[in-house]
């Protein structure tokens, strides 16, 4: 499980390392990766293919643009990590993702 925190109006790019049970990195050099943020009530509201950037290291990026965090209302949500395999995805990591408002915007 995991947390990831974003302020509207804001785009998101999260670094993450994918790790085996035995906390060691698995190599997802051939894997297409998607991230879903969503509601138990609504299921999923925004999504985006996310970007492998050192594959034998388990390290991919999750990107969400400033356009996709503005279709959300502030408030909890669920955030999802799926691998792609012949047009299946299955799960690989679950976690609450946050949007608050910015204390410094309009």
């Amino acid at each position: 499980m995991f947390s990831i925190n974003a302020i509207e109006g804001q785009s998101l790019t999260v670094v993450a390392e994918y790790k085996g049970a035995d906390n060691l990195p698995v190599d997802i050099t051939t894997w297409t990766l998607k991230a879903r943020i969503g509601t138990l009530k609504t299921r999923v509201l925004i999504e985006s293919t996310c970007v492998v950037t050192d594959g034998p290291n388990g390290v991919f990026q999750i990107v969400f643009s400033a356009i996709q965090i503005s279709t959300l209302e502030k408030g909890k949500y669920i955030i999802e990590i799926a691998r792609e395999v012949s047009g299946e995805l299955s799960t690989i990591a679950q976690g609450d993702f946050n949007l608050s408002y910015s204390l410094f915007g309009e």
